[in-house]
């Protein structure tokens, strides 16, 4: 079988060229399930940017083909912020009204954190004001001005290097777009020259798989809305005389699918029908080879009160297609009204926004440029926060935000140490690390949620089988259960 490629994009920070790449691949396909070692091979990037990039590849098994490991490193391209900037941002996001509920309740909690500290801080104060208690700090003040600098150093590079990043993708300047634009076209360029051909002609992959945590999710998003356009038409077009039902079932009958998804809740079943559309697209000649999208940690489970602005909300924006949600909202079809007044017959949902259109009778069905995630699955994971803030509160789920057809999955570290989850933030770096002493089994303290590692390797499926055909399951609710934008 051909072979296959991952794309993997890192998050916030000073980040250095491989060492999210290596720690990824060592971590979650180095070692098998019996904890024998897989050999990992280190070959020249040719399609990187920067000399400093390799690709990492695990030789064909059982089952599948050659899969190389990518990296979209994007750092050295977002570097540097005003840490005025990353301030006046977030005391922004404290002090408006949260949109999103799982915002609404990290918002909160940081209020009463900060209070908590300055009632303690005034407590303090009143209890201990005539008590001469600062007449001990005296000889410390000497230290406290050497350490300073170092303080003030650090404090700096937090807010400068790491934070800043996020300030300026959801809250850019008009300075911080062409840098933000350059990070969208790293990405893009990459995943389309991996579309590519070989010197045969020969399509160099078969399937490619999109991973992105943290902020590096939302440059996956980015680069798949954007490169999805380029790559979701057939080529070359052949006219068909069956009739669409029977030539691209799946994708005529796509109104259905996602009704009753709206319906049941089912997404299992939806990301069944997805496999099975990709499949029916690549035999239409659609190029387009991205079978899924792996998130974790994501900032998009915030998306709605991250991108917003004074302008266009978020649910807005969704509906006039600038950011794909899964299902796909769709567009509305005037040709498919006519052909359904007409008595002719036209793709369910043809009352209201629908995933794919065509512009001949004998013409394939098209996807719509706001529908990677029509034939694209979307898997998300997250480590649950906790009220203290304790968990991963960057991350939650995705599906409120962007559609119920991304599939949230809830993980735990893979470690322990209990203050993985209990220091605020912690977890946030823990979904592709392992501790030494901790097997894949091991249940942990969190035995009712799967270990982040081995629910990666799982959710990725190197050795996925082939889709079957498509079948129709039990009559859909009526095409009115089309789903507002979220």
């Amino acid at each position: 079988s051909r072979p296959t490629a991952v794309l993997v994009a890192h998050g916030i920070g000073q980040q250095m060229p491989m060492d999210t790449l290596r720690r990824f691949v060592t971590t979650v396909f180095g070692r098998r399930h019996d904890g024998i070692a897989r050999e990992i091979y280190s070959k020249l990037d040719r399609d990187s940017s920067f000399l400093d990039m390799r690709r990492l590849s695990l030789p064909a098994d059982e089952g599948r083909g050659r899969v190389d490991f990518f990296e979209i490193y994007w750092a050295p391209v977002l570097s540097g912020g005003s840490a005025t900037a990353v301030v006046t941002w977030t005391v922004k996001v404290l002090l408006r009204r949260p949109q999103g509920e799982q915002m609404r309740r990290l918002v909160w909690t940081m209020r009463a954190m900060l209070l908590g500290v300055a009632v303690l801080a005034g407590l303090l104060y009143y209890l201990l004001r005539d008590s001469g208690w600062w007449g001990y700090l005296v000889p410390l003040v000497p230290i406290l001005v050497a350490l300073k600098p170092v303080v003030r150093g650090l404090g700096t590079s937090v807010l400068t290097e790491t934070l800043a990043d996020a300030s300026r993708w959801f809250a850019p300047g008009p300075r911080d777009i062409p840098e933000r634009d350059r990070v969208r076209r790293l990405g893009l360029d990459l995943l389309v020259d991996l579309h590519g051909r070989d010197d045969e002609g020969e399509q160099r992959y078969g399937r490619i798989v999109v991973v992105g945590h943290s902020l590096g999710s939302v440059v996956a998003y980015d680069m798949i809305r954007l490169a999805y356009d380029r790559l979701r038409e057939p080529a070359p077009v052949v006219d068909d005389t069956r009739p669409p039902a029977e030539r691209q079932p799946a994708a005529w009958h796509f109104g259905e699918e996602k009704a009753a998804l709206l319906s049941t809740g089912d997404v299992g079943h939806f990301q069944d029908v997805q496999s099975r559309l990709h499949a029916e697209q690549r035999a239409q000649g659609v190029p387009w080879l991205v079978t899924d999208l792996v998130t974790v940690g994501s900032p998009l489970a915030h998306a709605t009160d991250l991108w917003r602005s004074n302008v266009a909300g978020f649910a807005e924006r969704v509906a006039e297609s600038e950011f794909p949600a899964c299902p796909p909202y769709g567009v509305e079809q005037n040709k498919e009204k006519r052909r359904q007044a007409g008595g002719k017959p036209a793709m369910t949902g043809a009352a209201g926004p629908i995933a794919f259109y065509r512009r001949t009778e004998t013409g394939p069905l098209i996807a719509h440029e706001a529908s990677p995630f029509a034939s694209t699955r979307w898997t998300n994971l997250y480590i649950p926060v906790r009220p203290w803030l304790g968990g991963d509160p960057v991350g939650g789920k995705v599906a409120p935000t962007l559609g119920p057809g991304v599939r949230d999955i809830a993980v735990r570290p893979s470690t322990k140490k209990p203050w993985a989850s209990a220091i605020p933030v912690a977890a946030h770096t823990w979904y592709w690390r392992r501790d030494p002493d901790v097997s894949e089994d091991d249940a942990g303290e969190d035995g009712d949620r799967p270990d982040a590692v081995r629910r990666l390797a799982e959710v990725i499926r190197l050795e996925r089988p082939q889709p079957g055909p498509y079948e129709r399951r039990d009559p859909a609710p009526p095409a009115s259960l089309s789903p507002a934008p979220p």
